[in-house]
Protein backbone atom coordinates (compact mmCIF):
# COMPACT_ATOMS: atom_id res chain seq x y z
CA UNK A 1 0.00 0.00 0.00
CA UNK A 2 2.89 2.38 0.68
CA UNK A 3 5.35 1.63 -2.13
CA UNK A 4 4.82 1.36 -5.87
CA UNK A 5 6.77 -1.91 -6.22
CA UNK A 6 5.72 -5.53 -6.74
CA UNK A 7 5.54 -7.56 -3.52
CA UNK A 8 8.30 -9.88 -4.76
CA UNK A 9 10.76 -6.98 -5.08
CA UNK A 10 9.84 -5.57 -1.67
CA UNK A 11 10.52 -8.95 -0.04
CA UNK A 12 13.86 -9.56 -1.82
CA UNK A 13 15.13 -6.04 -1.16
CA UNK A 14 14.92 -2.94 -3.34
CA UNK A 15 18.08 -2.11 -5.30
CA UNK A 16 20.13 -4.82 -3.59
CA UNK A 17 20.53 -6.49 -6.98
CA UNK A 18 21.21 -4.40 -10.06
CA UNK A 19 19.10 -6.75 -12.20
CA UNK A 20 15.55 -6.60 -10.80
CA UNK A 21 14.29 -9.60 -12.79
CA UNK A 22 16.73 -11.91 -10.95
CA UNK A 23 16.55 -13.29 -7.42
CA UNK A 24 19.92 -14.04 -5.80
CA UNK A 25 19.14 -17.52 -4.45
CA UNK A 26 22.64 -18.06 -3.08
CA UNK A 27 22.43 -14.83 -1.09
CA UNK A 28 19.23 -15.93 0.66
CA UNK A 29 20.55 -19.44 1.28
CA UNK A 30 23.66 -17.93 2.89
CA UNK A 31 21.50 -15.69 5.10
CA UNK A 32 19.29 -18.65 6.06
CA UNK A 33 22.33 -20.72 7.01
CA UNK A 34 23.19 -18.40 9.93
CA UNK A 35 20.21 -19.25 12.21
CA UNK A 36 20.34 -22.89 11.08
CA UNK A 37 23.99 -23.24 12.13
CA UNK A 38 23.26 -21.49 15.45
CA UNK A 39 20.43 -23.94 16.22
CA UNK A 40 22.44 -27.00 15.15
CA UNK A 41 25.54 -25.89 17.06
CA UNK A 42 23.43 -25.49 20.20
CA UNK A 43 22.34 -29.10 19.89
CA UNK A 44 25.75 -30.56 18.92
CA UNK A 45 29.07 -28.74 18.72
CA UNK A 46 30.56 -31.26 16.24
CA UNK A 47 27.50 -31.13 14.01
CA UNK A 48 27.55 -27.33 14.14
CA UNK A 49 31.17 -27.12 12.97
CA UNK A 50 30.40 -29.67 10.24
CA UNK A 51 27.52 -27.49 9.02
CA UNK A 52 29.76 -24.41 9.06
CA UNK A 53 32.40 -26.21 6.98
CA UNK A 54 29.71 -27.42 4.58
CA UNK A 55 28.38 -23.89 4.10
CA UNK A 56 31.90 -22.57 3.47
CA UNK A 57 32.53 -25.26 0.85
CA UNK A 58 29.20 -24.55 -0.85
CA UNK A 59 29.91 -20.80 -0.89
CA UNK A 60 33.35 -21.23 -2.44
CA UNK A 61 31.99 -23.69 -4.99
CA UNK A 62 29.03 -21.42 -5.81
CA UNK A 63 31.23 -18.37 -6.39
CA UNK A 64 33.72 -20.36 -8.45
CA UNK A 65 31.08 -21.93 -10.67
CA UNK A 66 29.03 -18.79 -11.20
CA UNK A 67 31.77 -16.16 -11.60
CA UNK A 68 32.29 -14.71 -15.05
CA UNK A 69 36.05 -14.15 -15.10
CA UNK A 70 35.90 -12.29 -18.42
CA UNK A 71 33.60 -9.70 -16.84
CA UNK A 72 35.88 -9.53 -13.81
CA UNK A 73 38.81 -8.75 -16.11
CA UNK A 74 36.76 -6.06 -17.86
CA UNK A 75 35.93 -4.42 -14.53
CA UNK A 76 39.59 -4.57 -13.51
CA UNK A 77 40.70 -2.75 -16.67
CA UNK A 78 37.89 -0.22 -16.30
CA UNK A 79 38.93 0.47 -12.70
CA UNK A 80 42.51 1.13 -13.76
CA UNK A 81 41.39 3.43 -16.60
CA UNK A 82 39.16 5.34 -14.19
CA UNK A 83 42.11 6.11 -11.92
CA UNK A 84 44.70 6.62 -14.72
CA UNK A 85 46.79 3.60 -13.73
CA UNK A 86 48.51 3.41 -17.12
CA UNK A 87 51.61 1.49 -15.99
CA UNK A 88 49.51 -1.09 -14.15
CA UNK A 89 47.41 -1.65 -17.28
CA UNK A 90 50.54 -2.38 -19.33
CA UNK A 91 51.94 -4.65 -16.61
CA UNK A 92 48.68 -6.60 -16.59
CA UNK A 93 48.75 -6.82 -20.41
CA UNK A 94 52.33 -8.12 -20.24
CA UNK A 95 51.16 -10.98 -18.02
CA UNK A 96 48.12 -11.83 -20.14
CA UNK A 97 47.51 -10.24 -23.51
CA UNK A 98 43.99 -8.73 -23.71
CA UNK A 99 42.01 -9.87 -26.74
CA UNK A 100 38.57 -8.20 -26.48
CA UNK A 101 37.76 -4.70 -27.83
CA UNK A 102 36.90 -3.53 -24.29
CA UNK A 103 40.25 -4.49 -22.77
CA UNK A 104 42.32 -3.66 -25.88
CA UNK A 105 40.74 -0.18 -25.87
CA UNK A 106 41.94 0.27 -22.27
CA UNK A 107 45.44 -0.92 -23.21
CA UNK A 108 45.69 1.39 -26.23
CA UNK A 109 44.55 4.35 -24.13
CA UNK A 110 47.24 3.51 -21.56
CA UNK A 111 49.87 3.28 -24.33
CA UNK A 112 48.75 6.61 -25.77
CA UNK A 113 48.60 8.42 -22.44
CA UNK A 114 52.09 7.20 -21.49
CA UNK A 115 53.59 8.10 -24.90
CA UNK A 116 54.34 4.48 -25.87
CA UNK A 117 51.71 3.83 -28.52
CA UNK A 118 53.83 4.51 -31.59
CA UNK A 119 56.67 2.21 -30.49
CA UNK A 120 54.89 -0.56 -28.59
CA UNK A 121 51.30 -0.83 -29.79
CA UNK A 122 52.06 -3.84 -31.98
CA UNK A 123 53.85 -5.63 -29.17
CA UNK A 124 50.33 -6.58 -28.09
CA UNK A 125 47.36 -8.24 -29.76
CA UNK A 126 45.26 -5.79 -31.78
CA UNK A 127 41.78 -6.54 -33.10
CA UNK A 128 41.52 -3.74 -35.65
CA UNK A 129 39.97 -0.29 -35.17
CA UNK A 130 37.49 -1.85 -32.72
CA UNK A 131 40.31 -2.09 -30.20
CA UNK A 132 41.04 1.61 -30.55
CA UNK A 133 37.57 3.18 -30.25
CA UNK A 134 34.95 0.40 -30.00
CA UNK A 135 31.46 0.88 -31.37
CA UNK A 136 28.82 1.97 -28.89
CA UNK A 137 27.01 -0.84 -27.07
CA UNK A 138 23.91 -0.10 -25.04
CA UNK A 139 24.86 -1.30 -21.57
CA UNK A 140 26.13 0.37 -18.42
CA UNK A 141 29.79 -0.68 -18.57
CA UNK A 142 31.03 -1.15 -22.16
CA UNK A 143 30.87 2.56 -23.18
CA UNK A 144 32.90 3.81 -20.19
CA UNK A 145 36.51 3.13 -21.35
CA UNK A 146 35.61 4.39 -24.83
CA UNK A 147 34.16 7.53 -23.26
CA UNK A 148 37.43 8.01 -21.37
CA UNK A 149 39.35 7.70 -24.64
CA UNK A 150 37.14 10.34 -26.29
CA UNK A 151 37.58 12.61 -23.25
CA UNK A 152 41.37 12.21 -23.36
CA UNK A 153 41.40 12.98 -27.10
CA UNK A 154 39.31 16.13 -26.63
CA UNK A 155 36.09 14.85 -28.22
CA UNK A 156 34.07 16.26 -25.33
CA UNK A 157 30.59 16.00 -26.85
CA UNK A 158 31.05 12.36 -27.84
CA UNK A 159 32.38 11.51 -24.37
CA UNK A 160 29.34 13.24 -22.89
CA UNK A 161 26.99 11.21 -25.07
CA UNK A 162 28.67 7.91 -24.14
CA UNK A 163 28.53 8.67 -20.42
CA UNK A 164 24.91 9.74 -20.58
CA UNK A 165 23.88 6.64 -22.52
CA UNK A 166 25.82 4.36 -20.16
CA UNK A 167 23.99 5.85 -17.20
CA UNK A 168 20.59 5.51 -18.86
CA UNK A 169 21.31 1.82 -19.51
CA UNK A 170 21.65 0.98 -15.79
CA UNK A 171 19.10 -1.86 -15.36
CA UNK A 172 17.54 -0.69 -12.07
CA UNK A 173 17.32 2.92 -13.32
CA UNK A 174 19.65 4.30 -10.66
CA UNK A 175 22.15 7.10 -11.27
CA UNK A 176 25.92 6.74 -11.38
CA UNK A 177 28.04 9.17 -9.38
CA UNK A 178 30.94 8.43 -11.71
CA UNK A 179 28.86 9.39 -14.75
CA UNK A 180 27.47 12.44 -12.94
CA UNK A 181 31.01 13.64 -12.24
CA UNK A 182 32.13 13.32 -15.84
CA UNK A 183 28.88 14.84 -17.16
CA UNK A 184 29.46 17.83 -14.89
CA UNK A 185 32.99 18.14 -16.28
CA UNK A 186 31.93 17.92 -19.93
CA UNK A 187 29.42 20.70 -19.35
CA UNK A 188 32.07 22.80 -17.56
CA UNK A 189 34.37 22.46 -20.57
CA UNK A 190 31.48 23.35 -22.90
CA UNK A 191 30.71 26.32 -20.61
CA UNK A 192 27.17 25.08 -19.92
CA UNK A 193 27.53 25.97 -16.25
CA UNK A 194 23.84 25.80 -15.43
CA UNK A 195 23.72 22.19 -16.61
CA UNK A 196 26.97 21.47 -14.73
CA UNK A 197 25.31 22.69 -11.51
CA UNK A 198 22.48 20.20 -12.12
CA UNK A 199 25.00 17.38 -11.82
CA UNK A 200 27.19 18.91 -9.11
CA UNK A 201 24.46 19.61 -6.55
CA UNK A 202 23.42 15.92 -6.15
CA UNK A 203 27.11 14.96 -5.91
CA UNK A 204 27.48 17.21 -2.84
CA UNK A 205 25.18 14.74 -1.05
CA UNK A 206 27.29 11.66 -1.86
CA UNK A 207 29.83 9.96 0.36
CA UNK A 208 32.88 9.80 -1.90
CA UNK A 209 32.35 12.77 -4.24
CA UNK A 210 31.16 15.34 -1.72
CA UNK A 211 34.49 17.14 -1.25
CA UNK A 212 35.23 17.37 -4.97
CA UNK A 213 31.67 18.45 -5.81
CA UNK A 214 31.57 21.21 -3.17
CA UNK A 215 34.92 22.60 -4.28
CA UNK A 216 33.96 22.46 -7.97
CA UNK A 217 30.52 23.96 -7.37
CA UNK A 218 32.07 26.87 -5.47
CA UNK A 219 34.48 27.48 -8.38
CA UNK A 220 31.57 27.37 -10.84
CA UNK A 221 29.60 29.87 -8.79
CA UNK A 222 32.48 32.36 -8.38
CA UNK A 223 33.63 32.01 -12.01
CA UNK A 224 37.13 30.70 -11.24
CA UNK A 225 36.50 27.24 -12.74
CA UNK A 226 37.86 28.36 -16.12
CA UNK A 227 41.36 28.68 -14.68
CA UNK A 228 41.55 25.08 -13.46
CA UNK A 229 44.38 23.38 -15.45
CA UNK A 230 42.50 20.19 -16.32
CA UNK A 231 39.61 22.09 -17.89
CA UNK A 232 41.84 24.64 -19.60
CA UNK A 233 43.72 21.76 -21.21
CA UNK A 234 40.50 20.04 -22.29
CA UNK A 235 39.19 23.26 -23.85
CA UNK A 236 42.43 23.54 -25.85
CA UNK A 237 42.08 19.96 -27.11
CA UNK A 238 38.43 19.99 -28.15
CA UNK A 239 37.09 20.83 -31.59
CA UNK A 240 37.26 24.57 -32.25
CA UNK A 241 34.23 24.41 -34.56
CA UNK A 242 31.38 22.09 -33.59
CA UNK A 243 29.11 22.91 -36.53
CA UNK A 244 29.68 19.64 -38.42
CA UNK A 245 28.23 16.14 -38.47
CA UNK A 246 30.27 13.82 -36.26
CA UNK A 247 30.52 10.30 -37.70
CA UNK A 248 32.19 7.39 -35.94
CA UNK A 249 32.21 5.62 -39.32
CA UNK A 250 34.70 8.24 -40.56
CA UNK A 251 36.86 8.32 -37.48
CA UNK A 252 40.05 9.02 -39.42
CA UNK A 253 38.51 12.28 -40.69
CA UNK A 254 37.35 13.18 -37.17
CA UNK A 255 40.79 12.50 -35.67
CA UNK A 256 42.50 14.38 -38.51
CA UNK A 257 40.30 17.43 -37.96
CA UNK A 258 40.99 17.27 -34.23
CA UNK A 259 44.77 17.17 -34.75
CA UNK A 260 44.87 19.86 -37.43
CA UNK A 261 43.03 22.24 -35.11
CA UNK A 262 45.62 21.66 -32.38
CA UNK A 263 49.03 20.33 -33.41
CA UNK A 264 49.94 19.84 -29.73
CA UNK A 265 47.34 17.09 -29.42
CA UNK A 266 49.81 14.23 -29.84
CA UNK A 267 47.31 11.62 -28.67
CA UNK A 268 45.03 12.53 -31.59
CA UNK A 269 47.93 12.02 -34.02
CA UNK A 270 48.81 8.64 -32.48
CA UNK A 271 45.20 7.52 -32.75
CA UNK A 272 44.93 8.84 -36.31
CA UNK A 273 47.98 6.91 -37.57
CA UNK A 274 47.01 3.80 -35.57
CA UNK A 275 43.47 3.91 -36.97
CA UNK A 276 44.83 3.65 -40.52
CA UNK A 277 47.25 0.85 -39.62
CA UNK A 278 44.67 -1.16 -37.68
CA UNK A 279 42.24 -0.76 -40.58
CA UNK A 280 45.00 -1.98 -42.97
CA UNK A 281 44.63 1.17 -45.02
CA UNK A 282 48.32 1.55 -45.95
CA UNK A 283 47.91 4.34 -48.57
CA UNK A 284 45.93 6.37 -46.02
CA UNK A 285 48.65 5.70 -43.44
CA UNK A 286 51.31 6.99 -45.83
CA UNK A 287 49.24 10.12 -46.35
CA UNK A 288 49.03 10.69 -42.60
CA UNK A 289 52.83 10.43 -42.25
CA UNK A 290 53.11 13.91 -43.75
CA UNK A 291 51.62 15.16 -40.47
CA UNK A 292 54.21 13.36 -38.39
CA UNK A 293 56.63 15.80 -36.72
CA UNK A 294 60.34 15.07 -36.82
CA UNK A 295 62.42 11.99 -37.51
CA UNK A 296 63.24 9.17 -37.21
CA UNK A 297 59.95 7.37 -37.54
CA UNK A 298 59.09 4.66 -34.97
CA UNK A 299 60.03 1.17 -36.14
CA UNK A 300 56.42 -0.06 -36.75
CA UNK A 301 55.77 3.00 -38.91
CA UNK A 302 58.99 2.39 -40.88
CA UNK A 303 57.91 -1.20 -41.54
CA UNK A 304 54.45 -0.10 -42.70
CA UNK A 305 55.96 2.56 -44.95
CA UNK A 306 58.30 -0.03 -46.51
CA UNK A 307 55.24 -2.17 -47.28
CA UNK A 308 53.57 0.85 -48.90
CA UNK A 309 56.72 1.71 -50.89
CA UNK A 310 57.19 -1.91 -52.06
CA UNK A 311 53.60 -2.17 -53.26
Amino acid sequence: HLFNYPLKRLITGLHYNRYPHMVAVWMWLAALSVPVICLVKGASRVLGWACLAGVAILCVAGVSLNSDMEKEEHMCYDFMVRYNMWNRIMMKADRRNPDKPFTVCCLNLALGQSGRMEQHQFDYFQNGPQGLLPDFMRDCTSPLPTAEAYWALGMVNTAQRYYFEAQEAIPDFQKSARCYKRLAETNIVNEDLQVARKYLIPLTRTLFYKGWAEKTLAAVNDGSIGSWPEYSKEKALRFKENDFLFSDKEMDSMLGKLYLENRDNRLALDYLVSYALLGKDIPRFAEFLSLYPGAPLPKPYQEAFMLYWAS
